[in-house]
């Protein structure tokens, strides 16, 4: 789920609820072919769910090159990846993940089908993870 903006962390930089990843025609997922397997649909759907994820925590993480982040071994490729998207708005771009992670970034910013196999899992963990952290600090 995306958060509302924190007043606290403006320090400016871009944060992951505040970046405008593609024009509004390039706002569909990557293409997936119409003939696959539901294993297959599977797959590609957890794989466009962990790179928001990862994204996410990239945008996130304080951890540095000096103090590596615990959390994800590639965090400072990640960082470098979000750091590229936030300033990048080629659509043709060959930075490497480029231009499938800014799809997967931009359907999920506005994706509001209920049912979407991707978005929907994601945000309802979000909100139980908000609902969390609520009561962890009552």
């Amino acid at each position: 789920m995306v958060h509302a903006h924190n007043e606290d962390h403006d320090d400016g930089e871009e944060n992951f609820e505040d970046v405008r990843v593609m024009r509004p025609s390039t706002l569909l997922p990557p293409p997936v072919p119409l003939v696959m397997s539901e294993e297959r649909k599977q797959i590609i759907i957890g794989q466009m769910q962990r790179r928001i994820i990862r994204l996410r925590h990239a945008s996130e993480c304080e951890y540095t090159i000096d103090e590596p982040c615990p959390v994800l071994y590639d965090c400072a490729k990640l960082k470098n990846l979000w750091r590229h998207i936030i300033a990048c708005g080629d659509d043709v771009c060959v930075f490497e993940n480029c231009i499938a992670s800014r799809r997967v970034l931009a359907h999920y910013s506005v994706c509001t089908f209920i049912s979407c196999r991707m978005c929907s899992p994601l945000r309802e963990t979000a909100v139980c993870e908000m609902m969390d952290d609520m009561t962890i600090s009552e």
